[in-house]
């Protein structure tokens, strides 16, 4: 039963997406991750992972005589990261079972090498068990595949196999796709394989074509804008944004008459680009993109909004982008406010005397009901008006996130008066002790000697008495760094000592070669937690229900609505606390504040609230258009803030927790705007 569920979800995944890759066009099959439903193997699996040790129970999981067991246990190897743990990792690809050497090739790519004074050494190591895996079954060998890209092979290593092309297409879409992370990865490899049958491997060459910083491959690029796939044709888009405006001027009318408006706003950006670095604004090409501005696709207007500013000179230019700021949608009044801010300061100014329709500016009048996105964007516009009394009104007249922004906007124009303001804030908000650093680093010699030893001693106690778990104890940690780095390396043996093991490995990448250095045992200790073995027995109980009840769940917003199919099998912890979040309503509040067309729609509350840090949940699961994962500032980081994908993001493998797929609605996650909001609704188990 749960196996015909899984393949009837991936079916609806499929249909529900359009222009994604079908099976006829070349699909390829992934890699199931295993199904846990005894529970106290779960809680032993869970707390390893969330602890970030490996126990003997994970230990002793790897001699399982259930393959599946076996391959879960190499699953939480592969979170645990603990760099001490290739040989045993290699040991296991011997295994009789293909998805148990798969999932040993996965481990081997998740870990934390640079924790080893040798890393360089084991990274080499791991490259050599896993080559030869590249002539294994299709699944294995593409695991082992993504592997050497994301350890870090030498091209060279594997060259020989992409230009013999006689590798299963799983395997060269795998190798293209990590092409570009090689050290001496060319171009001229990737070229033959615009002409692949399969759409698949197709995309993994756009793919790695634009992330290549080799102009060898735009011809390559070019001929893939007439590929019959609209994901292969977005790609080859995005890699040619950097290629001459003339070449975009060449396909721009079949470009902006795409049926995709993915494809749309990509070569906008690109005519956008090509006009930023000064490039010769063509009359047909303005008009093009002047028609689009008025584009019923908002996105598409949006797009063209954008590509206007860069159009210097052209006082249609201007009046459209002004004539916007009066239109019904948030995010086109928002996408002209930013653009207008990009232009001359005499142009910012008129855009914030229409606003106030002519009136004295008054702050409190102009912020108004504003929220969000729309502040951001105004803030941007009063500080690009150049207008001294307008920005002193702004802070004067308002608190908290607004405030913020305004002061972040203004360190560029004037970090040391910033400066002063900031350190004299209450530190409890982590926006602030952002503002911290960032004003530091423009203006380091603002402080007098006795106002910035008070500042470094607030911020080591704000670090040093935050809870392990919060978010606030990162931020006071790097903006106590950032304005007394000496202090810090003094202070170092300490900070290594911290329950937390995302700063032991931020402060490990700092100060490698310029501290002594813990005991590798240190470094590697177990994550701090309050939970006790009961905890974790309770936990993975409800992860199991949770499993069950195939947990979907709806979000409603002005654009329509879509359903996720929550994944627990890929990330436990993850989706628990996400269910938990919907089931109390924190989403009530919550927004769509980042959406970029053809890449993702992000979106959360506006303030985390003490929800706790979630652990990286890695799995070998594909960033394919329409999953929905969380969004970090760094390893660990997890809350309550996600991302839906509107297109296959294959860089983005292994380092963001996959929780879930659409089943329906993929086009409105599309649709979605900066600033929407969002209703999330737990739907009744099935």
């Amino acid at each position: 039963m749960r196996k015909r569920l899984i393949a009837a979800v991936a079916g609806l995944a499929v249909a529900s997406v359009s222009g994604a890759l079908t099976a006829q066009e070349g699909a390829l099959e992934r890699l199931e991750v295993p199904v846990v439903v005894d529970a106290g193997t779960l809680a032993a699996l869970i707390e390893a992972e969330d602890r970030r040790v490996v126990t003997p129970q994970l230990e002793a999981f790897l001699s399982d005589a259930d393959e599946s067991i076996r391959a879960r246990a190499l699953l939480g190897f592969a979170r645990v990261g603990d760099p001490t743990r290739v040989a045993q990792i290699g040991s296991v690809l011997a295994d009789p079972s293909a998805r148990v050497r798969a999932y040993a090739a996965f481990a081997l790519s998740r870990l934390d090498y640079d924790m080893l004074a040798a890393a360089a050494a084991a990274k080499v190591r791991a490259v050599e068990l896993l080559l030869p895996l590249l002539e294994d079954s299709a699944p294995v060998a593409a695991e082992a595949a993504w592997a050497v890209g994301m350890i870090g092979a030498s091209a060279s290593q594997v060259r020989g196999h992409l230009q013999e092309g006689r590798l299963p297409a799983p395997v060269m879409a795998a190798l293209l796709n990590v092409w570009w992370r090689l050290d001496g990865a060319d171009a001229a490899t990737t070229a033959g394989f615009a002409a692949y049958p399969l759409a698949e491997v197709r995309l993994a060459a756009a793919n790695t074509l634009r992330r290549l910083d080799d102009p060898n491959g735009l011809p390559t690029l070019e001929k893939l804008l007439l590929d019959t796939n609209a994901e292969v044709r977005l790609a080859a888009v995005r890699g040619l944004r950097e290629a001459p405006l003339r070449a975009a001027e060449d396909h721009l009318e079949a470009l902006l008459g795409d049926r995709d408006r993915r494809i749309v706003c990509a070569a906008l950006e690109w005519v956008s680009a090509g006009w930023a670095a000064e490039e010769t604004v063509s009359d047909e090409t303005f008009e093009a993109v002047l028609r689009r501005s008025f584009d019923r696709a908002l996105h598409v207007r949006r797009c063209a909004l954008s590509a206007l500013s860069a159009a210097t000179g052209r006082s249609v230019a201007t009046d459209r982008l002004l004539e916007a700021l009066d239109e019904s949608e948030l995010a086109v009044r928002v996408q002209a406010m930013g653009a207008l801010a990009r232009m001359a300061p005499d142009v910012a100014v008129l855009a914030v005397e229409r606003l106030t329709g002519g009136d004295e500016f008054d702050t409190a009048a102009l912020v108004g009901e504003r929220t969000g996105t729309e502040i951001d964007a105004l803030a941007a516009l009063v500080v690009a008006a150049e207008e001294p009394a307008w920005v002193e009104s702004w802070l004067d007249a308002v608190d908290g996130a607004p405030r913020i922004t305004m002061l972040r906007l203004l360190i560029p124009v004037d970090g040391a008066s910033v400066y002063r303001l900031v350190a004299a804030m209450p530190l409890d908000d982590p926006g602030v002790l952002g503002l911290i650093g960032a004003a530091h680093a423009a203006a380091p010699a603002t402080l007098d000697i006795e106002a910035a030893a008070d500042l470094s001693d607030r911020l080591w106690r704000a670090y040093y008495d935050a809870p392990i778990q919060g978010s606030r104890r990162h931020a006071a940690l790097r903006a106590f760094v950032a304005i007394d780095e000496p202090l810090a390396r003094r202070r170092a043996e300490l900070i290594f000592e911290d329950g937390d093991r995302a700063i032991r490995v931020w402060a490990l990448a700092r100060w490698r070669d310029e501290v002594t250095l813990p005991e590798l045992s240190a470094l590697l200790a177990p994550q701090w937690t309050d939970r006790i073995p009961e905890d974790y027995r309770a936990i993975a109980a409800d992860v199991i229900a949770l499993e069950e009840s195939s947990p979907r769940v709806r979000f409603v917003t002005e654009r329509g609505e879509f359903v996720v199919a929550l994944r627990p099998d890929w990330a436990p912890l993850t989706s628990l606390q996400f269910a938990r979040l919907a089931q109390e309503n924190r989403f009530e509040t919550a927004s769509f504040y980042r959406v970029i067309a053809g890449f993702v729609s992000q979106g959360g509350p506006a303030d985390e609230a003490g929800t706790p840090r979630l652990r990286n949940e890695d799995a070998p699961i594909e960033h394919s258009r329409g999953v929905i994962a969380m969004a970090l500032s760094g390893r660990d980081t997890g809350t309550e803030h996600f991302y839906v994908t509107h297109a296959p993001q294959p860089h983005l493998r292994g380092a963001y927790p996959i929780f879930g797929e659409v089943l329906e609605g993929q086009r409105v996650v599309e649709r979605l705007q900066p600033g929407d909001a969002m209703q999330v609704v737990m739907e009744p188990a099935r």
